[in-house]
Order: structure tokens, then sequence, then C-alpha cells
């Protein structure tokens, strides 16, 4: 049974990237990890036909590529752009996608809003999370 999953990328808790988290799984393995989409793939928990990333443009989208030395310089791009509170542009995202999508073996679809939560912004900020609904075919859901 395969599931999509749907995770959040934010940047809280974040000092020298992401805490560590020991995350054990029903059958018993523990992950140690500061990104839940990793501990879920070492422990294959289930099975995902996609993975679908929410976040801000702000977000730590540079933490997903951590263990991935072969991307050295794109990662460096976003960490600087984070680092500097710059959002992403649409090539670094559409990038981010395919490198994602190669990492994890599944499509990977990154969803994202303004950092600026607000009246002016929260019509646009629910359009994203609305959108989600029309990449979802499994009827098997996880929600991180």
């Amino acid at each position: 049974m395969s599931y999509t999953l749907i995770s959040l990328v934010g940047t809280g808790m974040y000092k020298d990237g992401y805490r560590k988290t020991n995350y054990v799984f029903p059958d018993g393995q523990q992950h140690e990890t500061s990104i839940f989409v990793e501990a879920l793939r070492k422990a294959q928990y289930r099975d995902f036909s996609k993975i679908i990333l929410v976040g801000t443009e702000t977000s730590g989208w540079d933490m997903l590529l951590v263990e991935d030395n072969t991307i050295e310089s794109f990662w460096y791009e976003i960490w600087k752009a984070r680092e500097e509170n710059k959002a992403l542009t649409e090539q670094h995202f559409s990038d981010l996608e395919k490198i994602l999508s190669e990492k994890y073996g599944v499509p990977v679809i990154i969803k994202k809003h303004t950092d600026i939560i607000d009246n002016d912004s929260s019509v646009a900020i629910y359009d994203t999370y609305n959108s989600i609904v029309e990449n979802i075919e499994d009827e098997n859901i996880l929600f991180d």
C-alpha cells in the first residue's frame, strides 16, 4: 500500500542546523536525524509514491541536502539565501524538486508560501495549502 507523504519544512529550532531527534518506530527501529523525511526513509516506514514538502520561501530547505555532498555548490546557494533571510528563486525550487525526487526515488513536490503571515497574505497561504489536494492520488496520506 503506497502513501503520499505531506511534510512541513520550517525554520524553528534552528541553530547550526535543525536539532537532531531520535525517531522511534513501531517496529523498534530508531533513527537519529534532524529531518523527519530522512527517518521515515531509513526506517522504510511506509511505501511512498509521492512526497509533498510544504514551507515558506525562507524555510530551511538547505537542511534537506545536508547529507548529500555531491551538490555542495547548490546547497551553499540555498543555505546562503536562508542565512540572509532571502526567498529562493523559482529555479532554486525547481532544481530542489528534481534533486530530492532523485534522492528519494519518488516525485517530490514543493509547495511554498511567503513567510509574512498577515491579513494581506492569508488568502494566498490558504491557496497554497488547498493546492496540495490536486497532487494527492493515493487514498493513504501520512501527514507530518
